[in-house]
């Protein structure tokens, strides 16, 4: 037991003690079955029975921590009873009753056992268990809500705000002072409920966290999101992206985590120290949406965003799954450490660590040299990381009617301007090129710093160059369709930033475009030499001079590569697929097993 539970149980407060022990001792008789529950303890005190549900748990974090809304005492919890029957008896009612006086509500309490169909308990946003019930039948309630039976979490939640303790043991509907029939308001309240099949079809709920919703180059984000089948993605951010991504058909919210006033400021201080009680926005976010499911897991994009939210996210004790994607986990650790990514990221690394320590934690790297970058610069656990590609919607990007070999001879590029994407190693390849290839261009599709840069660079070399700045996906998708090859001439930065990946390779396989790329990851496991496209050293321009040569002169090859591309892509990169497969990953994390 920690000393939280050493604080919470061995030395409640008197008052507090006194009302759950006077409680819990008048109450016990009025429930029939139930006479003899905790005999031993009526003038033991409620110290020993506190310890004896302590093992159940994790133990108590601090002192309090059942005390909802300021008024000690009402400890609020429920337990499922089989549905059908009501709480005074056999015959139609509520599948749902209150547990009985006798219970004790442990805080911070997060059971493993398995319960029987009687005892599976309800939980206050993940924190609060009644184990009265529990104990009769020697097992602890499953604060998850499943029970290792797949089950998802309670389709109640926190609507159950009349059900206490002490004094109402037969009170079961969601607002007791108003109640006026009990017969109509268990009919009403059993109508209102899904039944059983309902709430396993039910979608499970993840968080999909990221500080900015949603910059216009992450359609991977959107996309994975949009097409769980078994999850039900919210996408969770503090701030809108300026002419970013539409975010049509999502589910999202921003967090805005300034106090809403003095008391809320508070909540957040003892939530920061003893992660409870949610503050205001915190408990918008797990508050139970339809069918009363609650968050169960929350994926982060980025381990820099990992890092920044990890102060609120903790608390939670949400299972928490950071996807690397490059950047982030490319970048030298030496660059962050001397203050070049700002001075509130200084630490990254380090808590990027410290994070990966934690045992709800886990990370899924978009490539296996992601995956090696992780274990070997930043020195993450290696048995924490798994490589899961994101895939490619192939029912969006889709082969044009006229092959690869028959359209004009445009070589299409699609990134931010920056370092790390390499577009001068393509100007400076296309000079050579254009010599031999008149009809040869280049089509930029992003903006970014270095756009005056490469602009100044293909006047200089008097290489035909379409700067057509940052745009739609449709946009991209229609030129895609129309090119005649693609390139990405990835480089390492000065950072160490480079790309994770290349998910945009895939994309124009999927066009049926054969492609070529020196992009770390991409070129390894994204594409297929000579097959589907080639792939070269960083910033070896005499070779891909000579690989993009090699396709303008033989439009045949360049069709037959095509199509091989879009047969790769549809093989072993369907979105379909590798979402089913994360999806499997989420499972595994909120049911705490190995993955």
């Amino acid at each position: 037991m920690g000393r939280g539970a050493r604080r919470g149980a061995a030395r409640p407060r008197a008052g507090t003690a006194a009302v759950l022990r006077a409680r819990a001792l008048r109450g016990r008789a009025d429930l029939p079955g139930r006479r003899h529950q905790h005999q031993g303890d009526r003038g033991a005190g409620l110290r020993p029975l506190l310890r004896r549900h302590a093992a159940c748990g994790q133990g108590f974090r601090g002192p309090g921590r059942a005390l909802r809304g300021g008024r000690r005492g009402q400890l609020r919890a429920a337990v499922r009873r089989p549905a059908g029957r009501a709480a005074g008896g056999p015959g139609p009612g509520p599948a749902w009753r209150p547990v009985g006086r006798g219970a004790v509500l442990l805080p911070g309490l997060r059971a493993r056992g398995r319960g029987g169909p009687d005892d599976r308990g309800d939980v206050d946003a993940g924190r609060h268990v009644g184990v009265g019930a529990a104990s009769r039948v020697g097992r602890c309630v499953d604060p998850t809500g499943r029970n290792g039976r797949g089950d998802h979490s309670d389709p109640i939640g926190d609507d159950l705000r009349g059900v206490r303790l002490a004094g109402r043991p037969r009170l079961n509907t969601i607002d007791t002072a108003t109640r006026a029939d009990p017969v109509q308001d268990r009919a009403g309240a059993a109508r209102a409920r899904p039944s059983i099949e309902q709430r396993e079809r039910l979608l499970r709920r993840v968080l999909v966290i990221r500080d900015e919703l949603l910059p216009l180059s992450e359609t991977f984000v959107k996309q994975q999101a949009l097409q769980l089948k078994d999850w039900q993605a919210t996408l969770v951010g503090q701030r809108l992206s300026p002419k970013g991504l539409p975010l049509d058909g999502l589910r999202h919210r921003l967090l805005d985590l300034t106090p809403t006033g003095t008391a809320d400021r508070w909540r957040w201080r003892l939530y920061r120290r003893l992660g409870w009680p949610l503050p205001a926005a915190l408990r918008a976010l797990m508050a139970p949406e339809e069918g009363g499911t609650r968050p169960e897991l929350a994926h982060v994009h980025f381990g820099t965003d990992a890092v920044a939210a990890w102060q609120w996210l903790a608390p939670l004790r949400l299972p928490v799954v950071v996807t690397l994607h490059g950047y982030d986990i490319q970048t030298h650790p030496q660059w962050w450490e001397d203050g070049l990514g700002g001075e509130a990221m200084r630490d990254y690394p380090t808590r990027l660590r410290a994070m990966a320590t934690d045992s709800q934690v886990s990370f899924i790297a978009v490539s296996e040299a992601v995956r090696r970058r992780a274990i070997d610069v930043y020195r993450l656990p290696e048995d924490k990381i798994t490589t899961l590609h994101i895939g490619v919607d192939t029912d969006a990007f889709q082969v044009a009617a006229t092959p690869a070999g028959e359209r004009p001879q445009h070589v299409l590029f699609v990134g931010r301007l920056v370092e790390k994407k390499g577009l001068d190693v393509l100007i400076d390849a296309m000079a050579e090129v254009h010599a031999r290839f008149p009809q040869a261009r280049v089509k930029v599709v992003g903006d970014g710093p270095l756009r005056a840069q490469h602009e100044a660079r293909a006047h200089e070399l008097a290489v035909p160059v379409d700067f057509l700045g940052a745009q739609p996906s449709a946009v991209v998708r229609d030129l895609m369709g129309q090119a005649y090859a693609f390139c990405l001439p990835s480089v390492v930065a000065r950072s160490g930033d480079a790309e994770g990946f290349g998910l945009v390779l895939l994309e124009a396989q999927a066009c049926g475009v054969p492609v070529l790329t020196s992009a770390v990851g991409g070129r390894d496991e994204g594409l297929v030499h000579g097959e589907t496209g080639f792939a070269f050293d960083e910033g070896d321009r005499a070779t891909l001079a000579s690989q993009l040569c090699e396709l303008l002169g033989d439009p045949t090859r360049t069709s037959r590569m095509g199509r091989a591309a879009r047969a790769f892509v549809e093989e072993r990169f369907p979105l379909a697929s590798c979402n089913s497969r994360l999806e499997h990953f989420y499972t595994m994390r909120a049911e705490g097993g190995a993955v």
